[in-house]
């Protein structure tokens, strides 16, 4: 069976749906966690309250798995820089939503799906995992779960654009963040570990936006937001193109198994690979973007922060500091004797320019490879990036080494 990057549980593109523990990434925190929440007898309803004792039945995806729970609401209340009286109007609006509009469809949905989901298990266990009626089964429950996800996400839409006409005109822009928020809903019922689907800029840009002028910031939060209103459509037609692509891989394993001919994966898995490119460039063209916006100063550190968010696995050593700390101590010996300042100067741009290219290839290196899984090329995982990165990552700490030992060279008598 092929080992294909897109989903997780035992059978390919099937997720187990009893595993309620971790909560998705929530684009829209960027208030306090510990935001009170208002008082109200209306709860929503989710997964949990459909679930059995065990919790644990296998399915194409997890719909529910994540609701808009009234802590949430609240940051968005203060997101949305409410009034008292608006924070009211929006609260009863939740309310109403609760109660018209998403707890019905919980609970008329989830009992059908998760009976979807129990034949299908019953089918792999009677029949195999690749056989027809395991993947019949499958087809069923993946297609219900694509429209209860495609439902859900509507609805919670609708609710965003009721609450539009109950906020100031000035701060309706920062409902893109709420989009998101639903569209990573999907994403979270998919269920994937991909950096660039669960890539938040505002995330990686969180600690610069708070030392920033008005100025700076506001064109930073403007190409933050105008990536926000395209990323979310991005985010809700991958979803439904990775439950296609599940469909297709289970009957692509049922046909290998009877001998007969089958699609191959990467034409499989081609669609959820470009939306993915897609989202990625949008991610990438935001950030550079955003780091426009800044002085030098500020985007040098910038560009850091979003390389250590985006590529953890490239991140900065003790060696870069080695050399910035031997780079002030040569620029305090050169003083102002224009021969040594030269060469100083000459050491840093020779060091910047160098250690700037080794850092961009080893990016280059992590796009290529998350692109080779998005595209379901067999055996790539995340915990293999790393080892091959290594001879890469070895160069760069050379780098560092040999420009530190020039300098020193430079300052001995």
């Amino acid at each position: 069976m092929m080992g294909l990057s897109h989903v997780v549980g035992s059978i390919v593109a099937s997720v187990w749906l009893g595993n309620l523990s971790s909560p998705p990434p929530q684009p829209q925190q960027r208030a306090a966690d510990d935001t009170p929440a208002a008082p109200s007898p209306v709860a929503p309803r989710s997964l949990a309250d459909h679930l059995s004792a065990s919790g644990i039945t296998m399915g194409p995806a997890v719909p529910f798995k994540s609701v808009l729970a009234r802590k949430e609401l609240e940051q968005w209340i203060t997101h949305l820089s409410c009034d008292p009286v608006q924070a009211s109007a929006v609260r009863a609006a939740y309310d109403r939503w609760l109660l018209e509009r998403h707890n019905p469809m919980v609970d008329a949905s989830l009992p059908r799906f998760l009976d979807l989901c129990d034949r299908f298990a019953k089918a792999v266990d009677a029949h195999g995992d690749s056989s027809p009626r395991a993947a019949a089964a499958f087809d069923a429950a993946s297609r219900e779960a694509g429209r209860i996800l495609v439902e859900s996400h509507a609805s919670e839409s609708a609710l965003v654009d009721e609450v539009s006409g109950l906020i100031a005109a000035d701060e309706r822009d920062r409902l893109s963040r709420w989009h998101v928020s639903a569209a990573q809903r999907m994403v979270e019922a998919i269920g994937t570990n991909d950096r660039w689907i669960r890539c938040d800029p505002w995330l990686a840009l969180d600690e610069q936006l708070g030392s920033l002028g008005p100025e700076q910031r506001a064109c930073v939060v403007a190409c933050l937001r105008r990536h926000d209103a395209a990323c979310a459509p991005l985010l809700v037609e991958w979803s439904r193109a990775m439950l296609e692509a599940g469909r297709q891989s289970q009957r692509m394993f049922a046909a290998e198994a009877a001998g007969e001919p089958s699609q191959d994966a990467r034409v499989i898995w081609s669609k959820p690979a470009r939306l993915q490119a897609s989202v990625r460039q949008l991610h990438v063209q935001a950030m550079d973007d955003a780091v426009a916006c800044l002085d030098a100063a500020g985007a040098i550190v910038a560009r850091e922060a979003v390389s250590a968010y985006l590529f953890p696995e490239c991140a900065v050593g003790p060696e870069l500091d080695a050399v910035r700390d031997a780079m002030l101590r040569a620029t305090a010996w050169a003083g102002s004797d224009p021969t040594r300042v030269s060469a100083v100067e000459a050491e840093r741009v020779r060091f910047d320019t160098a250690y700037a290219a080794a850092t961009k290839a080893l990016e280059v290196r992590c796009m290529q490879w998350d692109e080779a899984r998005a595209s379901g090329v067999s055996g790539l995982t995340a915990a293999g990036l790393p080892v091959a990165l290594k001879p890469d990552l070895e160069a760069r700490r050379s780098l560092c080494d040999e420009t530190r030992t020039r300098l020193e060279r430079l300052m001995s008598p």
